[in-house]
């Protein structure tokens, strides 16, 4: 019931194949997208990809197929256009996770050795995230922040590959959810946006979005009346 992954595919999944609607949705994130396109590998050519990974093992150095844990992948995948310019935004989705035991939990409980060594030289060529003193132990080797690294690197080095000209990280999550936003970490005095902002060279590459947002749109819809009752008396 509160899991974000079932709260995500109710609200999108309906939505994944009309590209009117998604390209509402992309500009929630940002006005100047004037165009979606279909996604990469999709099997029905919808505009919205769930669980999206790309060649992870080559540009990542990920083998393991485990999505999430040992994968990087991302909850929903978004190929927009800003003008002439191809712009990847993909969009980590949040409900009520928290992260209330971070304070209780020792640095000695950052990634092992072996995801370090997977993606430190990434992140020490990365021109989005900066690279943090005392690195193994920094903010990337954590949760959220460790998905959030892992994800801004896959779109990062897509971009370098000539997939796509720009990227848009978002982070849908209700802003009800203080657990998750507020200081709930033992690495950092700051609050989730201000720890995680501290951390990226170009702060417009970057946007937390109420859901709220997505569902007034979902609402404003004649075509999905019956999914905007749906998830209102749900959610």
């Amino acid at each position: 019931m509160v899991s974000s992954q079932v709260q995500c595919l109710n609200f999108l999944f309906a939505l994944r194949n009309d590209k009117d609607a998604v390209l509402k949705i992309a500009q929630l994130f940002d006005s100047e997208i004037n165009d979606v396109l279909p996604t990469i590998d999709d099997i029905d050519n919808g505009f919205i990809a769930f669980e999206f990974v790309y060649d992870n093992a080559n540009i990542l150095g990920e083998n393991n197929t485990e999505r999430g844990k040992y994968c990087t992948s991302i909850d929903v995948f978004i190929i927009g256009m800003r003008k002439d310019r191809k712009v990847l935004i993909p969009i980590e989705w949040k409900y009520t996770e928290n992260y209330l035991d971070a304070k209780n939990k020792a640095q000695n409980n950052s990634k092992g050795k072996t995801r370090q060594s997977r993606y430190n030289h990434l992140i020490e060529n990365s021109k989005q995230l900066k690279v943090l003193s005392n690195l193994p132990n920094s903010v990337y080797y954590f949760e959220p922040f460790y998905q959030l690294m892992r994800q801004t690197l896959l779109v990062e080095q897509m971009v370098l590959k000539g997939i796509a000209d720009d990227f848009l990280h978002i982070i849908v999550i209700p802003f009800e959810n203080e657990d998750f936003l507020s200081n709930n970490y033992s690495f950092t005095s700051d609050n989730f946006e201000t720890t995680w902002r501290k951390s990226l060279y170009n702060q417009s590459k970057f946007k937390i979005i109420d859901s709220k947002r997505i569902l007034k749109l979902i609402e404003s819809l004649e075509s999905y009346s019956e999914v905007a009752e749906y998830l209102t008396s749900r959610y």
